[in-house]
């Protein structure tokens, strides 16, 4: 990344990324009872990633519907914008991006050994990729 003064900046870690977007969170208590501001938050993540992902199927339907050219730009800010509720979502689990990479990788490690299968697909061992999820990292 470059600095407008044209020096390279070092990139943004997973972590460094969470710190900065988590500064503008604003979930309000809208639940009730134990738990209820953690549920809030997951439940803001949730929404915020089913709206963002939709806005990115958007930009997909310009292209292949309507012959638009894709516009890159949108597409990074849209997926920009599911980072940002992937990372409320984590934080109000308490996990990381890191954990999230790791726990995603173990489990398709455990679906496709080697590449994907679609008969793999099909067959999955729920239980191993279970184990997979909760394995200590």
């Amino acid at each position: 990344m470059e600095s407008p003064m044209g020096k390279v900046l070092p990139r943004m870690t997973p972590q460094e990324y969470t710190d900065a977007a988590l500064r503008m969170e604003r979930t309000p208590d809208y639940i009730a009872g134990p738990g209820g501001h953690q549920l809030a938050r997951i439940d803001h993540a949730s929404k915020g990633l089913v709206t963002e992902a939709g806005e990115l199927t958007d930009a997909l339907k310009r292209v292949l519907i309507y012959g638009k050219p894709l516009d890159r730009t949108n597409v990074l800010e849209e997926i920009g914008d599911i980072l940002w509720y992937a990372a409320l979502g984590l934080d109000a689990i308490g996990a990381s991006f890191e954990d999230a990479f790791e726990s995603n990788i173990a489990k398709l490690r455990v679906r496709y050994p080697d590449q994907f299968d679609p008969a793999r697909a099909l067959t999955r061992d729920v239980v191993a990729e279970r184990a997979a999820l909760e394995r200590p990292r």
